[in-house]
């Protein structure tokens, strides 16, 4: 090796001594003001005088308000089919009669209701509290909602092709 070459070399090693040598005075100072700024937080500050707030006389607590019931299902009076939200398959199935079609899904049941081209598929989900079944949605396949809606409350659930 030539003594270039050798001359280079240490000065490469004397610079990397020196990045490693300030890198590592970075990482002290860096530790030390974070564990002086930990040590700050774990002093627990000196407890001033107690003092009590005064005694005054008002007036008596309010009762808490009883829960509201459980809303009704929809108002019979509509006769749409967004009464079926929120009915069971007892209340449904007075409306509507028995089902063409049920199947069991992977949270819910499927019912479905056909009068000539109109379908109409029930999604039944369990309830938050109690479990049970209740119509969460519901969707016409073929035809027009209200016409279907119409026939399918006329024939009273019949499966009719």
């Amino acid at each position: 090796m030539s003594a270039f070459a050798a001359e280079g070399k240490k000065r490469i090693m004397r610079g990397v001594r020196r990045m490693i040598i300030r890198g590592t005075r970075r990482i002290l100072l860096v530790t030390l003001a974070a564990l002086s700024l930990a040590a700050c937080s774990l002093v627990e500050p000196h407890p001033g005088p107690v003092s009590r707030p005064p005694v005054t006389r008002g007036p008596p607590p309010v009762p808490p308000v009883p829960p509201r019931p459980p809303a009704p299902p929809r108002a019979a009076a509509s006769e749409g089919p967004d009464r079926l939200l929120g009915l069971d398959e007892a209340g449904v199935t007075a409306l509507l009669g028995r089902p063409g079609l049920t199947r069991d899904r992977d949270m819910g049941r499927l019912w479905r209701y056909r009068k000539g081209h109109c379908v109409l598929a029930l999604i039944f989900f369990p309830e938050v509290e109690g479990g049970g079944l209740r119509v969460a949605s519901y969707d016409f396949e073929h035809g027009g909602r209200k016409s279907c809606w119409r026939r399918l409350r006329a024939a009273g659930g019949r499966h009719v092709r």
